[in-house]
């Protein structure tokens, strides 16, 4: 896999590899590029990248101006970018769970791990969101006008708000 970006003509941002492109996020407010295919690499344009050595990233929500919020297979960590010096510092690691997909609501933050579903209200710490007492398996997780869908392996489709349930659309 690799990345190529047209503006009129074909360039090539990241070169091809034989393992495929496993993310790839954009961050408009710094015009950077997040991809993973053998390692997290960030593209500051054509000719420019750095490797972060932080893990496989899954998934990546943007925080604060500058501040984001990386689900990857050693947990969850935050990070920050200084736009001046281009440097990326590893703040936090908030979960040391398998992490697959990762969520903003306004300022609350929903995780996808191997252990279950979690939510912060703080952005510190994370507590385990339950049906009826069970874990949920989340597959997916999407926030659209404040309201945050998870899709769940055995309960259909979860709608939270605010870290509380306020919907289930269960296909059976």
């Amino acid at each position: 896999g690799g990345i190529l970006k047209y503006n009129g003509q074909v360039q090539t941002i990241s070169q091809s590899s034989n393992k495929g492109v496993e993310s790839i996020f954009y961050w408009p407010e710094h015009q950077l590029i997040f991809e993973d295919t053998k390692r997290l690499t960030v593209h500051f344009d054509e000719t420019k990248n750095s490797s972060l050595n932080y893990g496989s990233l899954k998934d990546l929500v943007f925080t604060k101006p500058n501040e984001f919020f990386m689900a990857l297979n050693v947990g969850v960590f935050s990070s920050t970018y200084d736009p001046v010096t281009k440097a990326f510092h590893l703040s936090e690691r908030y979960l040391q769970d398998r992490s697959y997909s990762i969520e903003k609501e306004q300022n609350n933050i929903y995780v996808s791990t191997a252990s279950g579903l979690k939510f912060s209200s703080d952005s510190k710490t994370f507590i385990p969101l339950k049906y009826k007492g069970h874990i949920i398996h989340a597959l997916d997780i999407e926030e659209n006008n404040c309201l945050v869908y998870v899709a769940s392996l055995k309960k259909g489709l979860l709608i939270y708000k605010n870290g509380k349930l306020v919907n289930q659309l269960n296909p059976r």
